[in-house]
């Protein structure tokens, strides 16, 4: 049997001080989405991402949209690999 490794990421907004929830702020450094997609597309490595569909606010709702495109960028590069 070959070992498999199934990863998904449950992404809020809720729970954390501004910038944390999606984003990983700490300091000037990005521990979030956009560091785990990065590391994902380099190590190729497909993973499934939980969007937290609540937001509060506005400013939540827009950064919810911005993951969302992360998301789907992270998606198209994976279906090109599929195809190539």
């Amino acid at each position: 049997m070959t070992p498999s490794l199934l990863v998904t990421v449950d992404s809020e907004l809720s729970n954390f001080p501004y910038g944390q929830g999606l984003w990983g702020k700490v300091g000037d450094e990005s521990w979030g989405l956009a560091r785990l997609i990065k590391v994902f597309d380099e190590l190729e490595i497909s993973a499934t991402f939980f969007l937290d569909v609540y937001g509060g606010d506005d400013e939540q709702v827009k950064h919810q949209r911005m993951a969302r495109r992360s998301f789907r960028a992270f998606l198209s590069r994976w279906r090109r690999r599929l195809l190539d």
